[in-house]
């Protein structure tokens, strides 16, 4: 019967989402001097049944980095033959930090510290390493998801012209425009501003556009749970900041309101423009 060496990872996050990453010793056998995951073998205890992965990954995660954990969930796992030719089978956990100052705490690392996903992808490491940390940062979307929830932007440039992105979700037409739509995650904040940072955050990452500050929450409730929408969506009106965008994406048009036709967009994304560029100009003329 073969016989296999169990290996325990951990991956830990915080609040802020970031991700614990240790820099491990170069006299380590395993991954020496690369940035990696907490990792170690399997603790076996004959008095302990229950439970055994859960409790070494505590184990292995506070004697490298003095971080207490919390709600240990499995994540992922593979399996490869070492360098001394033993079959191994590694079991990976995403893990939220509990308590504990976070520093070295033995001789296989020589330093542990907080990095967001960004820079973990920058980090000149194993494979197998970024791997393991984007499937964690992909299940951490995941869990934070406030689903049925979504936020879109009435985004305007300085010409006062509204942002249109493909839209992909249609079935009628392919030549259809919508207006920027996204899932909603939680961000510490309060709603709107958990919200308007959403809407930052997928602008950004889908269409390489950033917003100013200061986007105004447009709020109509015929427009939740209706038509085209599925479930709750929330609107915020914002304005580009052209010098940090990328204006000249092919995925995004800009026109004026007359420019807009009936036809290109879907009945209920026509009554979004209509009434905010209503809103807009006797926003406008309040403030002359």
């Amino acid at each position: 019967m073969d016989k296999y060496k169990i290996l325990i990872i951990g991956v830990v996050y915080n609040e802020e989402q970031k991700f614990l990453i240790a820099s491990r010793s170069k006299s380590e056998k395993l991954m020496p001097g690369v940035y990696s995951y907490h990792v170690g073998e399997m603790h076996f205890n004959e008095n302990e049944k229950y439970e055994a992965l859960e409790k070494s990954l505590h184990i292995e995660v506070e004697e490298e980095s003095g971080a207490k954990i919390k709600y240990p969930e499995y994540l992922s796992s593979h399996q490869f033959v070492d360098d001394e030719g033993h079959k191994v089978v590694a079991i990976a956990f995403l893990s939220k930090y509990e308590a504990g100052d976070i520093k070295a705490s033995t001789n296989e690392v020589e330093k542990v510290e907080w990095k967001t996903i960004s820079e973990i992808r920058d980090l000149k490491t194993l494979p197998v390493v970024h791997e393991i940390y984007e499937s964690a940062y992909n299940a951490l979307q995941t869990k934070n998801k406030l689903h049925f929830i979504s936020v879109a932007g009435i985004v305007l440039n300085d010409k006062n012209e509204f942002m249109l992105v493909k839209d992909m979700t249609s079935t009628k037409d392919n030549n259809l425009w919508t207006i920027p739509i996204g899932d909603v995650v939680n961000i510490p904040g309060n709603t709107w501003e958990m919200l308007s940072e959403n809407l930052s955050q997928n602008l950004k990452r889908d269409y390489d556009i950033e917003i100013l500050d200061g986007a105004i929450p447009f709020t109509d409730q015929s427009f939740h749970g209706r038509d085209d929408f599925a479930g709750l969506v929330e609107f915020f009106i914002a304005r580009v900041d052209s010098e940090k965008s990328n204006m000249e994406n092919p995925d995004v048009v800009w026109k004026n309101f007359q420019e807009i036709k009936q036809e290109e967009v879907l009945p209920s994304i026509y009554k979004i423009f209509e009434k905010s560029a209503f809103f807009i100009r006797e926003l406008t003329k309040e403030s002359k």
